[in-house]
């Protein structure tokens, strides 16, 4: 009786484990990385980019044409965050709300919990 109680509480927090999880992993990945983020795009590109944003080299409809949505996430934290520590942030995030997406694409596929 014992084990079914806990599938049960299992199951109904699924979901907040399957954003947990991967948010955990990245956020441990990106400690262990340092100061610089981890990927050769994102302190390469995105923080370039997104600096010549803020200084007023590029307009918002220059970033719209290269990656609308990841842009309009990370301009905002840029306001509040260093540039580096906004891309960081910015992809613990994301790496949340993409578990939750193959969450739901895997029971979509007609998966149970």
């Amino acid at each position: 009786m014992r084990k079914i109680d806990y599938l049960k509480e299992l199951r109904s927090n699924i979901k907040l484990y399957v954003i947990l999880i991967p948010i955990i992993f990245r956020l441990l990945s990106e400690v262990y990385a340092g100061i610089f983020p981890i990927g050769y795009d994102t302190s390469m590109y995105y923080i370039v980019v997104s600096q010549a944003f803020l200084d007023g080299k590029k307009s918002f409809i220059d970033l719209w044409r290269i990656a609308p949505l990841y842009y309009f996430l990370l301009i905002p934290l840029c306001y509040f965050l260093s540039r580096f520590l906004a891309v960081k942030v910015l992809a613990i995030i994301l790496s949340g709300l993409f578990g939750l997406s193959l969450f739901y694409w895997i029971k979509s596929l007609g998966f149970n919990e």
